[in-house]
């Protein structure tokens, strides 16, 4: 692996995805309207739960609304992630393509990408 080639992958992937308008509206309006929706229908009741990784005899208790947060949070971000994961590589299968032909490795396009999205 070209450690060169990666650098260039990245920085090329990185601006695609840029590049486009829908992704980066997305990238906030997405979260936005995740925490809009939990603010408007959560209070501040608490709740109590049992943690499987804490004794059993244990209740913790918790906001509605902070918990609620917490899941939305994560959805939003493996929504955001997935949806970017599909874009990085289904949107431009043809400009691969056409790097495999110029001498890009597989493994440093994937490695590229992941790189993006780690990001």
């Amino acid at each position: 692996m070209r450690l060169k080639y990666i650098q260039a992958g990245w920085k090329m992937s990185l601006r695609e995805l840029l590049r486009g308008r829908i992704a980066v509206i997305l990238l906030f309006l997405i979260p936005t309207i995740f925490y809009a929706v939990i603010l408007l229908t959560t209070t501040h009741k608490l709740i109590a739960f049992k943690l499987a990784s804490v004794s059993e005899d244990m209740l913790i208790q918790v906001s509605q609304r902070r918990e609620a947060l917490i899941f939305i949070g994560l959805a939003a971000v493996g929504l955001l992630t997935s949806f970017f994961a599909l874009n990085l590589t289904q949107k431009h299968a043809g400009v691969n393509r056409r790097l495999l032909l110029c001498g890009y490795q597989t493994s440093e396009l994937i490695l590229s990408k992941f790189a993006v999205l780690i990001v």
